[in-house]
């Protein structure tokens, strides 16, 4: 539960499900979560990306944005994965 939330800068990776309140409070930086994600995600975020394997909730003003070719890139990067992979993921954000 509150998995990256209060995110201030960097990057966190969730090989895994998150609770309810992922990204709560974010204010900058990378959250990508490969599992599932339970309701509630990117709660009062003011910025930073969270980036999931699966559709997910997400709380008012954070909504689904398109991702950039800087976000794939750090996607294939970090997960070193290749880019239809990396296209597989959702983004949310204050976009």
């Amino acid at each position: 539960m509150n998995t990256g939330a209060l995110l201030a800068g960097g990057t966190v990776v969730v090989r895994g499900d998150v609770d309810e309140f992922a990204g709560a409070d974010m204010q900058a930086g990378n959250l990508i979560i490969t599992g599932r994600s339970r309701g509630y995600m990117c709660a009062n975020m003011r910025g930073g990306t969270v980036f999931t394997k699966r559709d997910a909730k997400v709380i008012p003003p954070a909504r689904q944005c398109q991702p950039s070719d800087n976000d794939l890139k750090l996607l294939v990067d970090v997960l070193d994965t290749n880019r239809m992979d990396a296209m597989s993921y959702r983004e949310y954000g204050v976009c």
